[in-house]
């Protein structure tokens, strides 16, 4: 049987009835080879993504030295990489949605550890920037391809699964940024540190992203039809219990795409500044003020982790809703906390209310409407027939999630430079005043549009 360039043949695919009134028909077997395989492929993904990127993280202190470059040039040259990743994500989505992601995912993975490798030479500084642009421009290229196949694979389930390899792209990132201490105690080089990098995960992501794949949106929305009459319908499953992943009403693209932004902005902001407001304004010594970033992290991968039960039960839009709403209150904690050790529940909370938000909106923005703003207000089965119908289901998908990733990116680097243009106009407890304003300002924009989308369809 023919592979299809952007998926598995349909016939390893196989669709069976409900066996509880209350959940939705299996489009494909859960426990499949086929699907286990793809979750494997872009597991891999993930986790190699993420390793370059914490990589590229671990560098950029002895590129400073190594290049003396002042806080202005530092700058100038993270304005680059995020130049590059608009400029790569703008590029990746009209590609996926041309080529396919997993064709994307193949030919972007070698380019972006090379990019990583590049960056670890000793260049001239015009070198280092074409670098680092071009490291910036493959990372998003390759974000779109990974999430638009994490979108596809949850659409086969029918199950929450992007906040669980976002958690591993988090993982990944994590252990990227440890290469860089390990190299540094066996006293390699930056350009070993990158080799070993590439070495270590680019041919097992080669050859299992060459042997394996997932099935083309196309097939998923021929093959999510009931096996049989008796069946319930999604429609039935969405009335009734709500208790799908994209069970609900949600909300349009761009309220969407400012959830992802502020969220992005936040967790940026947490990385640059939480540890300097633990010392300036709680008292934090300067060897424990670390802790309180990395209590974020982990919150933030357990979260991850957590998040698809709870989505799988009782639906995206409501568990962003609850996200939100508990990463307010960890930051109304952390600004009402006297003393450092008793904000120590409010960095949980941080890290556990805004984990799974931008995974969330990734998987929503693959699905959502333009039109009306009214995202994914209709049932599934009217979304999968209607992409059925015009055999061009997937066609604006990538380009979605290449500008939820602009979305995303931009609140992630413009978070930190306003909330210290804040510190130094106001001080740092107005800085985290001004970050709790957006935090509240995505909660009421979120509830506001799920609440006027409700009654439109209703």
């Amino acid at each position: 049987m023919k592979i299809p360039p952007d998926g598995l043949p349909i016939g390893r695919l196989t669709s069976g009835a409900s066996s509880r009134a209350n959940t939705l028909p299996r489009t494909c077997a859960s426990d499949s080879p086929a699907l286990c395989s793809a979750a494997r492929s872009i597991a891999l993904l993930f986790v190699f993504n993420g390793v370059l990127l914490g990589g590229w993280a671990s560098m950029v202190p002895l590129l400073a030295r190594d290049y003396q470059l002042n806080g202005l040039w530092l700058g100038a040259l993270m304005l680059l990489l995020a130049l590059g990743a608009v400029a790569g994500f703008r590029f990746g989505g009209p590609q996926v949605d041309k080529r396919g992601a997993r064709e994307v995912a193949i030919w972007s993975y070698l380019p972006y550890g090379l990019a990583l490798v590049a960056v670890a030479q000793q260049w001239t500084l015009s070198l280092l920037a074409l670098a680092i642009f071009a490291l910036g421009f493959f990372h998003a290229v390759m974000d779109v391809a990974m999430n638009s196949m994490a979108a596809r694979y949850e659409q086969c389930r029918q199950r929450s699964c992007m906040p669980g390899f976002h958690a591993l792209f988090s993982v990944g990132a994590g252990l990227g940024a440890a290469s860089g201490s390990l190299t540094q105690q066996l006293g390699g080089s930056l350009s070993i540190q990158a080799c070993g990098l590439l070495l270590l995960f680019g041919p097992g992501l080669l050859w299992i992203m060459h042997s394996q794949a997932l099935p083309s949106a196309a097939e998923l929305a021929a093959s999510a039809q009931p096996a049989d009459s008796g069946s319930q319908s999604v429609d039935q499953d969405i009335s009734g219990s709500g208790a799908t992943f994209s069970s609900g009403a949600a909300p349009g693209f761009a309220v969407l795409a400012l959830v992802a932004a502020g969220c992005a902005m936040i967790e940026g902001v947490m990385a640059d500044w939480l540890a300097l407001f633990l010392i300036v304004q709680q008292g934090a010594p300067d060897a424990q003020a670390p802790l309180g970033f990395a209590a974020f992290s982990l919150a933030m991968v357990a979260g991850r982790l957590a998040a698809p039960r709870f989505v799988d039960r009782y639906g995206s839009v409501r568990v962003l809703q609850w996200s939100l709403l508990i990463g307010v209150t960890g930051l109304v904690w952390l600004l009402l906390s006297p003393y450092w050790l008793a904000s120590l529940p409010a960095w949980l909370l941080i890290g556990l209310g805004y984990a799974s938000i931008i995974p969330l909106c990734f998987s929503l923005a693959a699905n959502a409407s333009d039109d009306n703003n009214t995202g994914m207000a209709a049932s599934k089965t009217e979304i999968l027939a209607d992409q059925h119908k015009h055999a061009a289901p997937e066609a604006q998908e990538g380009r979605r999630l290449a500008r939820m990733g602009v979305f995303a990116y931009g609140g992630m680097l413009t978070g930190p430079v306003l909330i210290g243009w804040l510190y130094y106009a106001s001080g740092m407890l107005t800085a985290f005043v001004g970050l709790l304003l957006v935090a509240m300002v995505m909660l009421m924009a979120l509830r506001r549009a799920v609440r006027g989308t409700a009654e439109a369809t209703t």
